[in-house]
């Protein structure tokens, strides 16, 4: 057997339930690329690009709630893009102070 690859695990008899973290940077950068593809206006990219920095930005935990919480609002019509990187979002989270 040859297990490879960034978050690689084995299981046996058992379901896998863990998500991938590798890099909050990287989070961020596919958010990008996975809304990038939806056909959307270059404004409302622009936006929703303001917020991402504002999230990538934040020091402490107050400061991404409160970025969160207006990305979340700016991208409520394209949720369905953004949702499955939302666990990796709130495990960001997590690590700050």
């Amino acid at each position: 057997m040859s297990v490879s690859g960034t978050n690689a695990r084995v299981t046996i008899q058992s379901n896998d339930s863990s998500t991938n973290i590798s890099n909050a940077t990287n989070i961020f950068s596919e958010i990008r690329s996975a809304l990038e593809t939806d056909g959307m206006s270059f404004e409302k990219l622009i936006e929703i690009d303001t917020r991402l920095a504002e999230m990538q930005a934040a020091k402490d935990k107050s400061s991404f709630a409160k970025a969160y919480q207006s990305f979340i609002g700016v991208v409520a019509d394209h949720i369905g893009i953004v949702a499955p990187f939302l666990p990796a979002i709130t495990a960001t989270m997590a690590t700050l102070s």
